[in-house]
C-alpha cells in the first residue's frame, strides 16, 4: 500500500500541512487576530518546530499600542499560563487581556500575551 505524501494536496486543493497547521488554531482566531500577527505566528511557529525547540519565545513591540508583546510555545501544562502571568506581573508588567488571546487545541500551546512596562 503506498503512502500518501503528508505535504501533498488534499482534496480541497490546500496542502495537509496547511490544514494542519489551520486546524490547530481556535475559529476565533482566525477571525479576531489580523493578517500581519498571523503571518508572524506562523513563521514563529515553524521555524521553532523545525529546530526541534520544546520551548521558544519571542519578544515583540507593538508600537500602535505601546505594548511589549510576548509569544511563547511551549509543551501545555495546567498552570502554565498563570505561571507566566504571574512571573511578568511580579517582574513589574502590566498584563493586557487581549480579545484574541489563544490557545492550540493540540497538546503544543502557544501562550501570548501584550506587556505593558517591560
Amino acid at each position: 500500500m503506498r503512502r500518501r505524501n503528508s505535504a501533498g494536496p488534499s482534496p480541497n486543493g490546500r496542502s495537509r500541512s496547511f490544514n494542519a497547521y489551520i486546524s490547530r488554531h481556535y475559529p476565533a482566531y482566525w477571525l479576531k487576530v489580523d493578517l500581519q500577527r498571523k503571518l508572524r505566528h506562523a513563521r514563529f511557529l515553524r521555524s521553532s518546530e523545525q529546530a526541534g525547540h520544546k520551548l521558544a519565545i519571542n519578544v515583540g513591540f507593538d508600537e500602535a499600542r505601546g505594548v511589549t508583546e510576548l509569544t511563547i510555545l511551549a509543551v501545555d501544562h495546567p498552570w502554565l499560563l498563570s505561571i507566566i502571568a504571574g512571573a511578568c506581573a511580579s517582574a513589574g508588567a502590566n498584563i493586557v487581556r487581549r480579545p484574541d488571546l489563544h490557545h492550540h487545541r493540540r497538546p503544543r500551546a502557544r501562550h501570548h500575551r501584550d506587556l505593558e512596562g517591560i
